[in-house]
């Protein structure tokens, strides 16, 4: 069962008096959900390992424990439930910090509440609901988790960044492109070392520089990188999110991402990974071996391979002008298909494996991929 936070204050009004929300809730979602609550009787112990406790020092000290303590419960939950029916500088904390651990956050009011109060819950909720009981109705119904929106608030921060390291660049007075790599590859050079030394992931290694040392040198290769990012005119953001994304997807493990599996809609023959968005129609050809290469040379066409392998894949690449789209029955968004794809704006789906088994080879498919991983669809054309 997914766990929800429950955030903000504990009653809502109603014919009968004020009740307390978390409790009705409770009663209404037990065999859904499990619901983390945080209260003013908590002791403020943090019972998961990426407690918040750097937060401390933008807390009050008066109930620091027991924010804290709410915190890290945001940590553990799927998604957060915040009642803004009563602005306050605790709730939109949590709010806050939900937000930049990128939770999906719902948000509702009960009563009158001002347009520019639920402006500010909206922008940092994925939806809005304008009363308790259209929320329960919602979470009811609630088949997926809301995806969480972009986080406002970090790139928020890293335009601050970039204008710091413009300004911080515009004074320097080697600009070539062989001495600011010389500089990169230094510093980096000087974190390997540090990395390469850690008594905990190497016992045998002897201990290399100091603490104070090895920041000093994160600070320097940080900034360097930003710096390189900006020569390159790439947009700090959007490499941070394509990094955090690299990361969700398990692009260095041996483990792959699994597919939420749903429900086939009216004449689909399944679904995958989203990998490069876009909407086609066409007659599908499945690449198993190299004498089924020949099947790209007939016209255009989408080409299917059950899994992504090298030299196959040199020779569709060899014939993309008559590819319009890709289905993959293993990979991640970053397999060399799905990149090509991104870069010629042609939809691709990865690992599809049950779409793979379902597929006929010259039959007339219509691929439909989103922005999101699980936004896509394959459907039959008759």
């Amino acid at each position: 069962m997914w766990k929800i936070y429950l955030c903000g204050r504990g009653t809502i009004k109603r014919q009968e008096g004020e009740m307390d929300w978390h409790e009705l809730l409770k009663l209404e979602l037990k065999d859904k959900y499990v619901i983390l609550e945080s209260g003013n009787n908590d002791s403020g112990e943090i019972t998961v390992s990426r407690a918040p406790t750097s937060l401390e020092k933008f807390l009050p000290d008066s109930n620091k424990h027991i924010l804290l303590s709410k915190l890290s419960k945001i940590n553990e939950a799927d998604f957060v439930i915040a009642n803004v029916s009563t602005p306050a500088f605790e709730v939109f904390f949590q709010i806050i910090y939900a937000h930049l651990l990128r939770k999906p956050i719902i948000s509702f009011v009960d009563g009158e509440v001002s347009n520019r109060e639920i402006f500010y819950a909206s922008a940092m909720a994925d939806m809005v609901f304008p009363s308790y009981e259209d929320l329960v109705k919602y979470l009811r119904e609630m088949k997926t988790i809301p995806r969480e929106q972009r986080s406002i608030l970090r790139d928020l921060l890293f335009v601050g960044i970039e204008k710091e390291i413009e300004n911080l660049f515009s004074r320097e007075d080697r600009k070539d492109a062989l001495f600011r790599a010389a500089i990169l590859t230094t510093q980096i050079g000087q974190l390997l070392h540090y990395l390469t030394h850690d008594r905990q992931i190497n016992p045998a290694a002897r201990i290399v520089g100091s603490r104070a040392d090895e920041e000093a040198q994160l600070g320097d290769a940080l900034i360097q990188l930003l710096i390189y990012c900006l020569s390159r005119d790439f947009n700090v953001a959007d490499v941070y999110s394509i990094g955090l994304r690299r990361m969700e997807e398990a692009v260095w493990r041996s483990t792959q991402p699994e597919i939420v599996p749903r429900e086939l809609r009216p004449n689909e023959i399944g679904y995958g990974i989203s990998a490069s968005k876009g909407e086609v129609i066409g007659r599908v050809v499945i690449i198993k071996t190299m004498d089924d290469i020949s099947k790209i040379n007939q016209g255009k066409c989408i080409v299917a391979i059950p899994e992504y392998q090298k030299p196959i894949w040199d020779e569709i690449a060899a014939r993309i002008e008559n590819v319009i789209g890709i289905i993959s029955g293993t990979g991640t968004p970053n397999i060399h298909p799905a990149i090509v794809c991104r870069e010629l704006k042609k939809p691709c789906i990865v690992g599809a494996r049950d779409l793979l088994a379902r597929l006929k080879d010259n039959e007339i498919i219509k691929m439909i991929v989103g922005t999101e991983m699980d936004d896509n669809s394959v459907m039959r054309v008759d």
